[in-house]
């Protein structure tokens, strides 16, 4: 997209400043002008032709009566009337190309027009101050009809368009460059929005996968605490310290049996501190923690202990 944006850029300051040579023939001097926005351009093949100055219209504001022979270049002065009417005099006149010079200032000036100038069929370019004088010296010193020849810049791409057709063709490109832009933008948005979605559904997976309880803790999560530790305590009553319990260990905590300590047998046969599998039944698993053997405490259930 940046690329598009340079290359309409590029095409504006060509088409705004389209640049062009005028060489004197006599002393091979080339000098720099600007082409007028209006009108055709100068070609890769040039324009040459005699230099005139018509003295009974300097600003080339008046039509020329006398007319030189052949291929003619009118040079003509800034002021008192338009581009626009001075090129179209000079056209009227037979002129095959129009330079305007600028007699007061030595800015760069663009020769354009808000008027239609449709009709206009030869190129006219700008000079400033300096190289205006040096026009007309050269043709004074010369003492005869001063050869010039009109070329386009030598150091750069001279468009052979005139400003409006520049505007023309940037006009037909911005409606394809803004569906473009829209379209990259909306898939950016749908992009990022697919990506958070995934990403949301990935953690509620996750969250589902963590969270997800068995039947078992479902169960037991809607038994209050107190009724399953009764169930507990019915099923698996507390018992005293046993001397077959001197070498063996709690295998939820991993601390030995001590003869103040309480604890629970469960129907296989192993033993728990009564507070260690109390917690375990109540908030864990539904069997035994050794050897896994199922130990079921639904009201309905029939609590066998080890006889």
């Amino acid at each position: 997209m940046r690329a598009w944006l340079i290359a309409i850029s590029i095409l504006l300051a060509h088409c705004a400043c389209v640049r062009g040579d005028i060489r004197i023939m006599a002393t091979n001097v080339t000098m720099p002008s600007r082409q007028a926005t209006f009108g055709p351009g100068i070609d890769e093949f040039g324009f040459l032709g005699n230099m005139h100055h018509p003295m009974e219209s300097v600003y080339g504001c008046d039509p020329v009566e006398t007319r030189p022979s052949g291929e003619w270049i009118a040079l003509v002065s800034r002021g008192k009337c338009s581009f626009l009417t001075k090129v179209r005099n000079m056209q009227v006149a037979g002129a095959s190309a129009v330079i305007v010079g600028d007699r007061q200032g030595d800015e760069w000036l663009t020769m354009d027009t808000q008027l239609d100038a449709s009709d206009i069929e030869i190129p006219s370019t700008f000079v400033p101050r300096q190289l205006f004088f040096l026009l007309l010296t050269t043709q004074q010193n010369i003492h005869r009809p001063l050869l010039v020849r009109l070329e386009q810049e030598q150091d750069g791409i001279a468009l052979p368009w005139s400003f409006k057709d520049c505007l023309l063709v940037v006009m037909a490109i911005l409606p394809s460059l803004a569906y473009s832009l829209a379209f990259m933008y909306s898939r950016h948005i749908n992009n990022k929005a697919a990506i958070a979605i995934e990403d949301d559904n990935d953690h509620e997976t996750a969250l589902l996968w963590r969270q997800k309880p068995d039947e078992e803790t479902a169960v037991r999560s809607q038994v209050p605490k107190a009724q399953m530790l009764s169930t507990i305590d019915r099923c698996f009553p507390k018992q005293g310290f046993k001397p077959s319990m001197a070498h063996d260990c709690c295998a939820i905590c991993m601390e030995d049996h001590h003869p103040e300590s309480s604890h629970r047998e469960l129907a296989c046969g192993h033993c728990f501190h009564d507070a260690c599998i109390d917690l375990w039944l109540a908030s864990y698993r539904r069997h035994c923690p050794v050897c896994t053997q199922p130990c079921s405490l639904s009201d309905n259930d029939s609590c066998t202990t080890k006889a």
